[in-house]
């Protein structure tokens, strides 16, 4: 009875604890959520993405944009940008060469990991993007090849509407969450918390080991 009488009496000094830290509006730090991780790093959520007008987005995560009559622009979208990182694309075809639907046309490093990103379209390169730099503006200044669709067809492959574009981004989105939380020993990495939404850290798969990274490019770049 004593022994019980000990425990009642600590729970009620807990709960009598609990109400008073919130009618002062405080959190108690036993529920306490450390923001450390989160605070130095950037983060995103299924609301972070842009994309322009004109741009059609693949299941590849490879971009295409036609910029005249005659060429298309290819180049990694704003949510592989985000998901990887401040990572650097290196071209893997050279100009003059005709390529083919699904091959493997530029890459990019995770942490030495090289991870590839295929064609959407067959076609001969005309233009190489040369610039050494950190991928920041995938639609624009960060393109990374030019290329003249073998008869003129832009839409060799299964585009996605620019209307359905934002639903299906949120739905990768949610899918990539559960892959960190899959994947990942870290679970600051796919948000801490689910008050903000669900944050993920921008370069998360960069925080994965190289067998995690390569399926990232089965399930999600092939």
């Amino acid at each position: 009875m004593v022994a019980l009488f000990v425990v009642l009496t600590f729970v009620l000094f807990i709960v009598v604890d609990l109400f008073v830290v919130k009618s002062q509006k405080k959190h108690h730090p036993a529920f306490s959520v450390s923001h450390s991780f989160q605070e130095s790093h950037a983060m995103f959520n299924k609301k972070s993405f842009l994309l322009p007008q004109g741009v059609m987005l693949t299941k590849l995560h490879v971009w295409l944009n036609r910029i005249n009559d005659e060429k298309v622009r290819i180049g990694i979208d704003d949510f592989v940008m985000k998901a990887l990182g401040g990572v650097k694309v290196v071209p893997a075809v050279e100009m003059g060469s005709f390529v083919e639907r699904g091959q493997v046309v530029f890459n990019a490093a995770v942490n030495n990991k090289k991870i590839q990103f295929k064609a959407p379209i067959e076609g001969t390169v005309v233009g190489v993007n040369n610039t050494n730099n950190e991928i920041t503006d995938p639609y624009n200044n960060d393109w990374v090849l030019e290329i003249i669709p073998k008869n003129g067809d832009a839409k060799q492959t299964n585009v996605i509407k620019y209307e359905e574009a934002f639903d299906w981004i949120k739905s990768e989105f949610k899918r990539l969450k559960d892959f960190i939380i899959e994947q990942s020993t870290q679970p600051t990495l796919a948000g801490v918390t689910m008050y903000d939404g669900g944050n993920l850290v921008e370069g998360v798969v960069s925080y994965l080991g190289d067998e995690a990274i390569t399926k990232f490019e089965k399930e999600f770049l092939s």
